[in-house]
């Protein structure tokens, strides 16, 4: 990230912090269904459930689906449900932007999302330098 992105995004940070959050009533299930066939939206979803037991061994090798934590049946299936409500109620994905972690692809595909693209920008260790030294190549303290 470039210094003038991170400054842009200091600056919306503070702004959001800055300004007091209004509460809007949650919309209904039909209200919510109706905005989501409208299309236009981010809706930021994390993969579905893994095996307890398992760990990521080897995060910096995305190759390695084997030494990766992997969706149990419950995952799964929560995967296939999402994308069958999206069906139902006619909402358009455009596209799905995973990590480059197998779990989270595999829920955007099992869910039947067709465009589906994985992104360092979405994947844990996939920085090359910690926030500090971006911070300290910009010059902010």
């Amino acid at each position: 990230m470039d210094c003038n992105r991170l400054a842009v995004l200091f600056a919306v940070t503070a702004f959001l912090f800055a300004v007091p959050a209004s509460a809007q009533p949650r919309p209904s299930d039909v209200e919510l269904a109706q905005m989501l066939r409208a299309g236009g939206h981010v809706i930021v979803l994390r993969h579905g459930a893994t095996h307890a037991d398992q760990a990521d061994t080897d995060p910096l090798n995305h190759e390695n689906l084997a030494k990766q934590r992997q969706l149990n049946a419950k995952g799964e299936e929560a995967a296939k449900t999402l994308g069958e409500a999206f069906k139902r109620i006619g909402a358009p994905v455009s596209k799905a932007i995973t990590s480059h972690f197998n779990r989270a692809y595999q829920t955007a595909k099992l869910a039947g999302f067709d465009n589906v693209e994985k992104s360092l920008d979405l994947t844990e260790g996939g920085l090359v330098v910690s926030p500090d030294e971006q911070l300290a190549r910009c010059g902010i303290p």
